[in-house]
């Protein structure tokens, strides 16, 4: 799925309608949890800004990611040892993704930030009907295997080859 400046905004513009329904998601009670800076950092900043009230906006907490070659395993342990940390004067996380694909990283994170009693909410702009994670709010659903996700934005990158 070939992904244009349009589709992203009427993707940001649907998540933040869903979510601006949501009470409990008010600046100092919610931080939004930018996973995948390189892709989510759009969405992540129109969400918080989305979400200001009474003059503040959400605070924004970046997550980075392994790419599809590389082991998962030092950004979890960066995540649990230092990003959660950053998280504990919050009641609720938005996890906010551009692309959700096969769902492996918002599985780990979200479980774990439940596990640590953060009520979780789960943005994706774009997500796999085939994730093994299903966002609570999604803007467009597309099929990976007939159409990979592809942002307007990006370049050729030796990561997803």
């Amino acid at each position: 799925m070939h992904v244009t400046r349009e589709k992203e905004w009427e993707a940001i513009t649907h998540v933040c309608a869903v979510l601006e329904k949501n009470p409990d998601l008010k600046p100092g009670k919610a931080v939004v949890l930018m996973v995948s800076p390189d892709y989510s950092a759009t969405a992540a900043m129109h969400i918080a800004h989305h979400l200001s009230d009474g003059g503040e906006m959400l605070d924004i907490v970046t997550v980075d990611v392994p790419y599809p070659d590389e082991d998962p395993q030092p950004y979890r342990s960066m995540f649990i040892e230092h990003t959660c940390a950053k998280l504990h004067s919050y009641e609720s996380v938005i996890l906010v993704e551009a692309g959700v694909i096969t769902g492996g990283n918002f599985n780990f994170y979200a479980n774990h930030l439940i596990e640590l009693g953060f009520r979780v909410v789960s943005v994706a702009l774009f997500e796999n009907w085939r994730s093994k994670f299903q966002s609570d709010i999604v803007g467009f659903y597309y099929h990976h295997d007939k159409e990979p996700l592809e942002f307007y934005f990006e370049r050729d990158n030796k990561h997803w080859n």
